[in-house]
């Protein structure tokens, strides 16, 4: 492994951090962390929603609780 990659792995394995990165990937920047793992630096794509579903209805989300008869 190149040097400036071995010396990156061993400042985040020794601080316990993880390191932001971008890339690209079929064309489109991506975010991601970048993690040590053994003698390895593991790269982790993060994903997002791009759009936001509605909120549920409010009969759906809340129901009166049931009345038990004795």
């Amino acid at each position: 492994m190149a040097k400036p990659y071995v010396l990156l792995r061993q400042a985040l394995d020794r601080t316990e951090k993880v390191a932001g990165a971008k890339f690209a990937l079929r064309g489109r920047g991506r975010l991601a962390l970048l993690l040590p793992l053994g003698g390895a630096l593991l790269l982790s794509g993060l994903h997002w929603v791009t759009r936001s579903a509605a909120p549920p209805s409010s009969r759906t989300t809340r129901r009166r609780p049931r009345r038990w008869s004795a």
